[in-house]
């Protein structure tokens, strides 16, 4: 019988089944039955290995110390902001650059370092300050990682984590609900 003739399966999906069909199973009282169950649960342990180490690459990780970068922040800024006078910019120039992120696996702390910015035309003194976060994994792909949590009113917001590399990310600060009109980012590059 030639290929053409057969109707059905193809002979090469035939001769696959044919060898799952006629695989050696060894009798339920073989000589050796902690060795009948070794092959399976070895291919059950590669499978799940290989799956549990692409989910963890496939995502950015995101757990570890950041810092802002002013420098980061206002190369995508001065270009693309829309509605900020001279003294708002001058003013997040000044800021950005100073908040530390530790995201560990349920919370998070921002630092605030003190420093002094400039506030209607004044220099002004922030404080340092720590302010701890629970927070919940969302979602993740292979650039942008997306964490839920909840402020000190007690409103739950959504932050989408977007990574330039493994060890740079930006936020959009336009989701702000002060900032939405802004179009403006901060960047953070990892230091632990």
């Amino acid at each position: 019988m030639h290929d053409s003739d057969m109707t059905g399966p193809s002979r090469k999906h035939q001769r696959c089944c044919t060898i799952r069909a006629t695989a050696h199973v060894p009798p339920a009282d073989s000589e050796h039955p902690k060795t009948f169950w070794a092959a399976p649960m070895r291919a059950l342990l590669i499978l799940i290995l290989t799956m549990a180490s692409t989910t963890t690459t496939a995502s950015p990780s995101y757990l570890g110390k950041w810092k802002s970068s002013s420098a980061l922040s206002s190369e995508f800024n001065d270009p693309n902001e829309k509605g900020m006078n001279e003294q708002e910019k001058a003013f997040l120039r000044e800021f950005f650059g100073h908040l530390i992120i530790e995201y560990r696996e349920k919370s998070y702390s921002l630092e605030l370092e003190e420093h002094f910015a400039t506030v209607n035309g004044k220099p002004e003194k922030i404080e340092h300050s720590i302010t701890e976060y629970q927070y919940e994994f969302v979602a993740a792909d292979d650039s942008k990682v997306v964490l839920r949590s909840q402020d000190e009113d007690g409103n739950w917001r959504l932050e989408m984590l977007h990574f330039e590399d493994d060890d740079t990310f930006w936020i959009y600060v336009g989701s702000h609900p002060q900032f939405w009109y802004l179009n403006i980012r901060e960047y953070f590059v990892r230091i632990e």
